[in-house]
C-alpha cells in the first residue's frame, strides 16, 4: 500500500479545556449528601479520621487519596474555617 505521506502526521495534544472536560464530576445533590450522613454505614465510623475524610471527599468532590496528598493549609475566611488545598506545602 502507497504510503501517500500520512505517515509522519500525528494528533494534536489535547487543549487544558479538553482535559478539564474530561475530569469533570457531577456534584453530590443535596438528596444525596443527606442520604449519605444519614445512613447506618456512616454512623457507624464515628468521628474518627475516616469519618471526616468521608466529609471532606463528599463537600469537596475529591477522592479520598486526593485530599491525603494534597498540599493543604487551614486558612479562615471571616469566621468561616477553609481547607485551601492550593497552597505549596502539605499539612
Amino acid at each position: 500500500m502507497k504510503d501517500d505521506g500520512f505517515e509522519l502526521v500525528r494528533s494534536r495534544k489535547p487543549t487544558m479545556e479538553e482535559k478539564n472536560a474530561q475530569d469533570r464530576r457531577r456534584s453530590f445533590t443535596h438528596a444525596e449528601l443527606k442520604r449519605f450522613f444519614q445512613s447506618d454505614a456512616f454512623a457507624a465510623t464515628g468521628q474518627d479520621d475516616g469519618w471526616w475524610l468521608a466529609v471532606l471527599c463528599a463537600m469537596t468532590g475529591a477522592r479520598g487519596g486526593e485530599l491525603m496528598e494534597a498540599p493543604s493549609e487551614l486558612v479562615m475566611i471571616g469566621d468561616i474555617p477553609c481547607i485551601d488545598l492550593r497552597s505549596g506545602r502539605r499539612a
